[in-house]
């Protein structure tokens, strides 16, 4: 049930302008939403020990296996800004049930997979990832500001705790002899946990209700573009490795998305109800926000890869490496979930107090700082799980700033369509992360020859690279951006 103006709502449990209250629901709507970030860290993370069994068992090719691991990517792309645009207009709950339920069944075909065909369906449906922006639309119609905020941070808690979860439960599962199968069983299992936890808990948001009774045309077209633009650019990244860097294919497939992805803005500036407000999207309020997501999707890959790859190295075969099982690799990350529990409690008070560039500056640099120790002292215990923890901390307090600018700068009726973009950028991200890993990791040796100790220093070099441009974007950010200023309504 939702407030309409001028009608007493009675509930106990809404307060003013269809807000909820947070300690009779807000609280729990919260954890459900970051329950679901959580489950969907796991959910991912937890299929990347399996792509070698899975390979064995179907009969992959290479590039089969890569087609699979790039089709999660490929239909989020398609789908996230459509599905948000839709949020937008006819309610972000009922899409985001739509979102779960496509995952569920997507894992579960995964898991029932006979062939290759098969396999790419069902991780093609485990890519449609929309609830991540829908939840914005969410949160901006039934909480406060400052709970909104306290929201943000729990989620960001949340995605980061995901990450040792499903790095280690992944990790534990091969150790153990699991079937990839019972990996993909298990993501179902927790999906329609998130599923349930969402028809329980998360209240619909006001979009049904504003746009009720309006004769407008929807035009989705520009979305429509924008999804074909981003799975373009997509698969040109992520086979760049595979056709060459410079070949025709790659160029083609990359230049068709950018010009796609600029048509497809272009279109929505020029919409009566656009996506986003497009102008603000390419402003020093929101443009230095979405980057962040271009830094973490990159680096995100690139370190998951390179610290589990050097720590399951036998250093007894090659004189390098930590010669962990996956699991106890798995263990380098625990200290995510130190940093997921205490860099919000931190980062959202900053956020009443001081202007979000200088947060979010503070955060990228902690950020570059834990980067750069992985990168000095690789070869070391002790300097891995210090970097860690250095990096997760910047991480979630970045993510936790960058979201809630996001939130802030959107209104009412794009919220799920402004929080897409940075969805996209993040997908984007990874497939670019993925191929920079793969040129890195690959270099300089025969394709059945092991990475050497300068392959592993070549991919955390990337990685500190890519850590400036949270630096370069939180420098750029608006100093006006002052989220205590922002209480509803943007």
């Amino acid at each position: 049930m939702t407030t309409i103006e001028g009608i007493p709502d009675r509930s106990p449990v809404r307060t003013a302008q269809g807000r909820v209250s947070w300690k009779s629901r807000g609280l729990l709507m919260a954890l459900t939403l970051a329950l679901l970030q959580l489950l969907n860290e796991v959910g991912a993370l937890i299929a990347i020990p399996f792509y070698g069994p899975m390979a064995v068992d179907l009969g992959l090719a290479p590039g089969q296996v890569s087609w699979a691991v790039a089709a999660t990517l490929l239909a989020g792309g398609a789908s996230v800004p459509v599905l948000s645009k839709i949020g937008d207009l006819n309610g972000h709950r009922r899409v985001l049930i739509i979102c779960l339920v496509l995952i569920t069944a997507g894992f579960a075909l995964s898991a029932l997979a006979p062939n290759f065909i098969t396999l790419v369906i069902g991780r093609a449906l485990v890519g449609v990832v929309a609830g991540q922006a829908l939840t914005i639309g969410i949160l901006n119609d039934r909480l406060t500001a400052p709970d909104r905020r306290k929201a943000i941070g729990i989620i960001a808690a949340f995605q980061a705790v995901g990450i040792p979860l499903g790095l280690g439960l992944g990790g534990l599962l091969i150790d153990a002899g699991a079937s990839w199968r019972t990996g993909f069983w298990i993501g179902a299992i927790l999906t329609v946990i998130g599923l349930v936890a969402t028809l329980v808990w998360v209240a619909e948001s006001d979009a049904k209700i504003r746009n009720a009774g309006s004769s407008r045309t929807v035009n989705y077209g520009g979305v429509i573009l924008m999804g074909i633009g981003l799975t373009s650019l997509c698969i040109g990244v992520n086979e760049s490795t595979t056709w060459g860097v410079f070949s025709g294919a790659t160029i083609g497939f990359v230049l068709s998305g950018l010009a796609l992805v600029a048509l497809s803005f272009y279109w929505e500036s020029k919409s009566r109800h656009p996506l986003l407000d497009v102008k603000k999207a390419f402003s020093t309020r929101l443009l230095p926000a979405y980057a962040v997501f271009v830094q973490t999707g990159i680096i995100g890959l690139i370190l998951f890869s390179t610290v589990l790859g050097w720590a399951q190295t036998s250093p007894t075969l090659l004189g390098y490496g930590f010669g962990l099982s996956l699991f106890l690799a798995s263990l380098l990350f625990s200290p995510y979930i130190l940093a997921g529990f205490i860099a919000p409690r931190f980062t959202v008070p900053l956020l009443q107090k001081y202007p979000a560039k200088w947060v979010q500056l503070v955060s990228a640099i902690a950020c570059s700082i834990g980067i750069i120790v992985i990168y000095l002292g690789y070869a070391s215990i002790p300097a891995v799980v210090v970097g860690v923890l250095i990096y997760a901390f910047g991480f979630t307090a970045m993510v936790t700033v960058a979201v809630n600018v996001i939130a802030a700068e959107a209104t009412d009726e794009q919220g799920a369509g402004t929080a897409s973009v940075y969805v996209s950028m993040a997908l984007f991200a990874s497939a670019l992360g993925t191929s920079l890993y793969a040129a890195a990791i690959s270099a300089g040796h025969a394709p059945m020859e092991p990475p050497t100790p300068a392959n592993y220093e070549a991919g955390l070099l990337i990685a500190v690279c890519a850590s400036l441009i949270g630096i370069v974007s939180s420098l750029l950010l608006s100093s006006k951006v002052r989220l205590s200023h922002v209480e509803s309504g943007h």
